[in-house]
């Protein structure tokens, strides 16, 4: 299969897929995306399939398949959630000290819910495809601002 042929992206779990650019000089790459919606985490573009994807070698095209959620730091830990067509769950296990929190998260464009609350470390719920929806946390109005929802 096409799959098995290809050497140079790879999977990170189940919902990350990275493209790095091997080549010098390279001015555009093909990546072959798993079938799909994916999200192209530099700029929040939907895309699927087989792509050409612009790049020079500070480039590293990062793509998330829709309905994931994936952790970041940035002073903090933010929860990223990519909008699918359906809903999504997820578990976490969030280091904190000597312990592992676990985290679970269920969402779709009107509703997240998090358990528990307010896990430990978590400062922001950011959110990618949302649009102008305005999703409710655990049962409760939040407020956005830009893409994000704090949970402090």
């Amino acid at each position: 299969t096409l799959a098995m042929s290809i050497d140079d992206e790879y999977m990170m779990g189940d919902d990350l897929l990275i493209a790095p650019v091997v080549e010098d000089h390279v001015i555009n790459r093909e990546v072959f995306l798993p079938s799909g919606r994916w999200y192209d985490i530099s700029n929040d573009s939907v895309v699927e399939g087989h792509i050409t994807y612009g790049v020079n070698l500070s480039t590293v095209p990062i793509f998330v398949r829709e309905g994931s959620a994936i952790l970041r730091e940035n002073n903090g830990i933010e929860v990223h959630l990519y909008l699918g067509s359906g809903r999504a769950k997820r578990t976490f296990y969030i280091s904190s000290g000597n312990d592992d929190v676990k985290v679970d998260i269920e969402f779709d464009g009107r509703d997240i819910r998090m358990n528990p609350d307010r896990p430990v470390s978590v400062k922001f719920i950011v959110l990618h495809g949302f649009g102008s929806m305005t999703p409710t946390l655990n049962g409760n109005q939040v407020r956005i601002e830009n893409g994000r929802i704090s949970i402090e």
